[in-house]
């Protein structure tokens, strides 16, 4: 990594004090301290309460930090892409790594009581190709393995998901920490400084010409030094933050910068990459749509057949079209890119991913579609074979209808329907009297005892969510 060196100059903040487990975020927790270029260290995590300290266990003398990141949630963080990579080409295995929050010293065995190890499970990184393309898109998200425990020395720094905050003035002062230092040399302690945001054009003229090529990318923004003070090795994937109304806001992220001098250093802007954090990391939470019933949806679509391919425009287990997918956010797996080809199909393919899109569908759709005064699984079913517009229209004796009744009354153990008899004589069409037997067998066996009627049913509807390509105008991503 090329990097830079961290000293330090800080300002005193108001004591805050933070209820265990509270919802909250940006804020720091107790009054700051002075230090100075081989001064006094911090004494408590307060100061920087959202600091993430990454560890690189497979280095033969031990787990070794490597990069800083950036708490954004109980259970994932934001660091830079590069932190994972070996030769900025190859992601290597999530097991490698391992974090730290609450934590002040670098050393894997250090003694504090704030001090919570977690384990990852998942990194997220956004189409990063290092030096190929100056260092572009050097973000990676983090999933941690469990949730950390919130407190006065641990809490999630703040993140502008509505893109609400305005852009920063060139000067304005943000606040850093790290180990870094000079060249290979780092600190045992973490440390913090403020540094000044540079717009383009103070950036252009104050960074040597050896650097000035990174002025070019658009995802970067540049960053000055202040009184002797930048950013260094071992700082990468640390955040920059910037105070609004009294909540700190990470906006960017360290990336790269000279390696043996203090100069202007370069950030990835988080504002860059909010949708694609926000797909991943922000819950999206649908009233009564829980698994029980994004299952019925795609025993309906497909009888969940999770083998499904792609054909005729419409993928997997939930026999969803490319629209569809986009209208649900166009979630991708991980590693993935949602501009790569093919990263519809690979989504649609896989139960995980197809099920978040319908439950972002859900989410931007949902409404009480049959009048009931109630939003629940049996409206979400006809938003997903009618579309958000139009999920009012019945979805009458279809193969859909049918497969969702049966699962109805099976998987949600709601009370049946009132049923007249299992196959209509006039129309060949399942409308179910279904026998206590089936009403009562394991969800399993009712959908083999659907797939034998199925050959009975006659030509049905084509459920909307099968048309939605040829009538919705396609977004651009």
């Amino acid at each position: 990594m090329q990097a830079l060196r961290l000293l330090f100059v800080v300002t005193a903040v108001p004591f805050m004090r933070i209820v265990e487990g509270a919802q909250v975020c940006g804020l720091r927790t107790a009054q700051g301290r002075t230090f100075v270029r081989n001064g006094q260290d911090t004494t408590n995590t307060t100061e920087i309460p959202w600091n993430v300290i990454v560890y690189d266990m497979k280095v033969k003398t031990g787990p070794t930090q490597i990069c800083g990141g950036s708490l954004i949630k109980t259970d994932y963080f934001i660091s830079a892409a590069h932190c994972f990579y070996i030769n900025n080409k190859f992601l290597r295995n999530v097991t490698d790594f391992s974090a730290v929050v609450g934590g002040l010293y670098s050393a894997w065995n250090a003694t504090e009581d704030t001090r919570q190890h977690v384990q990852l499970k998942q990194i997220y990184v956004h189409s990063f190709t290092g030096p190929l393309k100056l260092f572009s898109n050097d973000i990676a998200l983090v999933l941690l393995s469990t949730h950390v425990s919130i407190n006065v020395n641990v809490l999630p720094i703040c993140l502008d998901w509505g893109q609400r905050l305005p852009p920063l003035p060139s000067g304005t002062l943000g606040l850093v920490a790290g180990f870094g230092g000079y060249r290979d040399m780092q600190y045992d302690v973490l440390k913090y400084t403020t540094l000044p945001f540079l717009d383009h054009h103070d950036c252009e003229k104050n960074t040597s010409l050896n650097l000035q090529m990174y002025t070019t990318v658009a995802d970067k923004f540049c960053v000055g030094v202040n009184n002797g003070s930048a950013v260094g090795p071992g700082d990468s994937g640390g955040g920059i933050a910037f105070e609004t109304e009294g909540k700190w806001f990470l906006r960017g992220v360290v990336s790269l910068g000279a390696y043996n001098k203090v100069e202007n250093s370069f950030f990835t802007n988080v504002a860059h990459h909010v949708s694609w954090i926000s797909d991943i990391a922000k819950e999206v939470v649908v009233p009564n749509l829980d698994a029980k019933c994004l299952r019925c949806i795609c025993e309906a679509a497909s009888g969940c057949n999770t083998t499904y391919g792609c054909a005729l425009g419409f993928c997997g287990p939930f026999y969803m079209s490319r629209v569809y997918w986009r209208d649900g956010g166009k979630p991708v797996l991980p590693e993935d890119d949602p501009i790569r080809a093919g990263a519809y199909e690979d989504c649609g393919r896989n139960y995980t991913c197809s099920a978040v899109t319908v439950t972002n569908y859900m989410s931007k759709y949902g409404q009480d579609c049959n009048g009931d005064g109630h939003t629940n699984c049996d409206d979400y079913a006809m938003i997903h074979f009618n579309g958000g517009n139009a999920c009012y229209q019945p979805m009458g004796d279809t193969n859909f209808s049918a497969r969702y009744e049966l699962c109805r009354a099976d998987t949600l153990s709601l009370p049946p329907r009132t049923y007249h008899s299992l196959i209509n004589s006039s129309t060949g069409m399942a409308s179910a009297d279904t026998s206590a037997s089936v009403l009562q067998c394991g969800c399993s066996a009712s959908y083999v005892f659907a797939a034998v009627i199925v050959s009975m049913w006659g030509a049905a509807r084509r459920p909307h969510y099968m048309h939605r390509a040829s009538i919705l105008a396609a977004t651009s991503f």
